[in-house]
């Protein structure tokens, strides 16, 4: 199964999931999501294509001064 990206803005959220592709290049943050939810089960279809490497769920926390 080849993963398919959503493309969702920053927008859509504060969860994300990043890692690295090793297909089409980039790594960090690959996909926003709406909720926790969202990204735990995004980052498992993620997980099924064996070009993602490194993969992690995280919450976008801005750096407060």
């Amino acid at each position: 199964m080849s993963y398919t990206y959503r493309n969702l803005p920053c927008t859509a959220g504060v969860w994300f999931v990043s890692g690295s592709d090793r297909v089409n290049g980039g790594s960090g943050i690959l996909e926003w999501c709406t909720s926790e939810e969202d990204a735990n089960k995004t980052m498992a279809a993620m997980n099924r294509d064996y070009r993602f490497v490194n993969l992690a769920v995280g919450k976008w926390e801005e750096e407060s001064e």
